[in-house]
């Protein structure tokens, strides 16, 4: 390992991770006229532990940026979600979600979904470096991030910018701590466990909710998707004390071949991968969503919905949040990082953490299976109070 003699090299921004928020927002700044430099450790296309499901609103971002053209085959639409309490008690609602939104969700691998994404954002001028791990910041006597330093190949070479962007998830810890961020700054941390099954014909357009009580707290998902795959997971929040107790793994097992709904459904499926887990950072990071500098966006930030576990549609939203400002402010002046800061801020507090701390809230009621079982009893009664429900759960309101 030896360090690179080409000098410093200089972008207008850097954006650490190409997920959802951090392609996005590459794809708007580039198109904005700005040099943007990706920096993202893995290849592409890579795995991602995730539902793989696109609420409405996440759908009306890709189709404005004309994402799905990237995709090598089409995405499978869903139509209506389904909740499962036990067998005598389902909801079903569709995706009526009036004119501004579409009436369906998408169902899209993360491995293609991501690819897509920075695909999109290399045609509108990004650059990307893949394979390519950040191992430090580089501080400036005012303490604030004006740099990185990057590992390649057994090179590791420095790149400065006007404007750092962190979209790594919960993938990277430690750059995290690097800017002054503990796991205990986000007000609830999950785990999930997902794996991928193939069934017989066509998978259906239902996504499937399982609140049955073989595994109570947790919560489970059978998600459609093209060419008879399902997406089955259970996930659940690490600070209920009931859940802490169960292992995730035994808990996926119930689930898929133990419980009555859930394992009658995957009866005549097929287990086509290895299960897999990962945390995941959900109710907006306590305090500012800048630190040291270094502007947190997606997950990183804790831009994921505590009550449904939904983060794609977030992180690319935030994604937009960010380059919006970013053009609005100009760049190389004293103030330019202060300015963002406190606009980025105000944008995410004040159009998602608001609603984010009422999902906690109600995430925290629904834990009790008296309080779930009454609410689907509730839902069941109309069919405009399921669709109402299913439009908070993706709009906010």
């Amino acid at each position: 390992m030896f360090y690179s003699d080409r000098g410093n090299v200089y972008h207008d921004i850097i954006i650490i991770g190409a997920g959802p928020a951090g392609s996005i927002a590459a794809l708007c700044l580039a198109k904005s006229g700005f040099d943007v430099l990706v920096v993202e450790k893995s290849n592409f296309p890579r795995e991602k532990i995730c539902g793989d499901c696109i609420t409405p609103l996440g759908v009306e971002i890709i189709n404005r940026h004309g994402i799905l053209s990237y995709l090598e085959k089409p995405p499978h639409k869903i139509n209506s979600v389904k909740i499962i309490v036990r067998e005598t008690l389902i909801n079903q609602a569709a995706f009526h979600m009036k004119p501004e939104l579409p009436d369906f969700a998408l169902s899209i691998q993360r491995k293609d979904l991501d690819n897509a994404l920075i695909l999109a954002a290399i045609d509108a001028g990004a650059k990307v470096e893949k394979n390519t791990k950040v191992i430090d910041f580089i501080f400036n006597d005012g303490g604030f991030a004006s740099g990185i330093s990057v590992y390649k190949d057994d090179i590791i070479n420095d790149y400065f910018a006007d404007v750092i962007i962190l979209a790594t998830g919960s993938s990277d810890m430690k750059l995290l701590r690097k800017l002054g961020v503990s796991i205990r700054d986000y007000p609830s941390i999950g785990i999930a466990i997902r794996a991928y099954f193939s069934s017989d014909g066509d998978s259906g357009d239902i996504m499937e909710l399982y609140a049955e009580p073989d595994y109570w707290p947790s919560l489970g998902w059978i998600f459609p998707q093209a060419d008879g795959i399902l997406n089955v997971g259970i996930g659940h929040h690490i600070n209920q004390k009931s859940a802490e107790e169960k292992s995730l793994q035994k808990v996926f097992e119930k689930f898929i071949r133990g419980s009555h709904m859930s394992a009658t459904r995957l009866s005549k499926a097929q287990l086509i991968s290895t299960p897999k887990a990962s945390k995941i950072f959900m109710g907006g990071l306590r305090g500012s969503l800048v630190r040291r500098g270094v502007l947190l966006t997606g997950e990183a930030a804790g831009l994921v919905n505590p009550f449904t576990g939904e983060g794609i549609c977030y992180a690319m939203k935030s994604g937009e949040f960010i380059s919006r400002i970013i053009s609005e402010i100009p760049l190389r002046t004293k103030e330019t990082i202060r300015a963002i800061e406190s606009e980025y801020n105000r944008a995410i507090r004040h159009s998602l953490l608001k609603y984010f701390s009422l999902a906690e809230f109600l995430q925290h009621r629904a834990a009790s299976r008296f309080v779930t079982i009454n609410m689907v009893k509730l839902l069941n009664r109309s069919k405009s109070l399921s669709e109402f429900n299913i439009r908070f759960w993706v709009k906010g309101f």
